[in-house]
């Protein structure tokens, strides 16, 4: 069994420099937080992560943030494990351009890595918030985060038809004319399976698509939500739009390989996401909808590349307060993915299966009815 020891202490300072009873020009609050983390793993070592904020509160209209900070994380038991089933390693045929027949019989290594290490972010934010005068009610908030990743966990599996033909990105997963020895011995691996029946001597290749920690991700967007609410004596009502904009996610697989932009492609998140909302609240009853938006992206995991449609879907929820007849009671009635919407088609086919679709970014779940019952006190 895998077992692991953490002890950890955590400390936080919160400053306030300016108080709005100070009554200075231009700075109606200003407030400092200083916090750290120190975690001491087993069989990880010892870690120790800051984290400093800033809070500006410029007047009644808007408020101007940053913070600065790092973190670590530390592998998953399903992503240190090794053995009978927590791997794949397959003989197939991949595309190559540089072959006379245009696919060239490879070792494919799929799964865990021995020796996986932790990963560690440093990340920083800008945001503002503003509540203009004028439109009570209204309510904009904004922030841009930049996140660089080093020794991010992840794998470069679902992208393995495409390693021979992109030897600039992928040639440190890739062992060319591998000795004999070496294929024997991954073909009486307990994890090993030869569905095409491609013997050990055609192997000319091993593509290494495991988990591991790869060399680098950096990753910046926007955070945005923009709302407005209005309250009366007996009802409400609120609407408004929050997503991510994503600018840039460029990753490196090796400290050698060329820093690649993996934004909007298969398996990584896209450049747009949206959410929208209605809700209204009316004595006891209470509705809501929501529309999802998920922006198109690219398949870059087949050649050529094929593109993957934009998916929009709906959500719907009822509510009412019991409190007449049972005092902090309250049912509700909720449907996900009202019109049943299908994930867009993608070609994503990997060793034991063709799914037909991105889990990254899309459910296989269509519409989804559930009631719930809440009881507080």
């Amino acid at each position: 069994p895998i077992s692991r020891s953490v002890a950890a202490a955590f400390a936080e300072l919160s400053l306030p420099l300016v108080r709005p009873d100070m009554g200075m020009t231009g700075v109606e609050a200003l407030d400092v937080s200083l916090a750290g983390r120190i975690e001491r793993y087993n069989d990880f070592g010892t870690t120790a992560n800051p984290r400093i904020g800033v809070t500006w509160r410029t007047g009644r209209d808007l408020t101007l943030r940053a913070n600065f900070g790092t973190s670590f994380r530390a592998p998953g038991f399903l992503d240190i494990r090794t053995g009978k089933g927590t791997a794949s390693i397959v003989p197939v045929y991949v595309p190559d351009p540089a072959s006379p027949a245009g696919r060239t019989p490879v070792l494919a290594l799929f799964g865990n890595t021995p020796g996986l290490g932790p990963e560690r972010a440093r990340t920083w934010t800008l945001g503002a918030t503003l509540t203009p005068g004028p439109i009570p009610g209204l309510r904009l908030d904004i922030g841009y985060f930049n996140i660089a990743y080093r020794d991010r966990i992840g794998s470069a599996g679902i992208n393995y038809l495409s390693f021979l033909a992109n030897r600039a990105v992928y040639g440190d997963l890739i062992t060319d004319n591998p000795a004999i020895a070496a294929v024997a011995a991954y073909y009486s691996d307990e994890n090993f399976a030869n569905p095409f029946g491609i013997a050990a001597r055609d192997v000319r290749a091993i593509i290494d698509g495991r988990t591991r920690n790869l060399s680098s991700v950096a990753l910046d967007g926007l955070d945005f939500d923009l709302g407005y609410s209005r309250a009366g004596t007996n009802a409400s009502l609120e609407f408004g739009v929050s997503g991510t904009w994503l600018l840039r996610n460029r990753q490196k697989l090796t400290t050698r390989a060329p820093d690649v932009d993996i934004l909007s492609t298969i398996g990584n998140p896209v450049d747009i996401r949206l959410r929208g909302r209605l809700a209204l609240t009316r004595g006891s009853w209470s509705a809501a909808g929501f529309v999802n938006y998920v922006d198109r992206y690219k398949n870059n995991a087949v050649t050529p590349a094929e593109p993957v449609s934009s998916w929009t879907t709906v959500d719907l929820q009822l509510g009412y307060d019991l409190g007449e007849l049972l005092r902090g009671t309250r049912i509700s009635l909720s449907a996900s993915n009202v019109f049943d919407r299908r994930p867009p088609y993608v070609h994503n086919r990997t060793i034991n299966s063709a799914s037909g679709f991105d889990p990254e970014n899309a459910s296989a779940v269509g519409r989804l009815i559930a009631v719930q019952l809440v009881k507080s006190w």
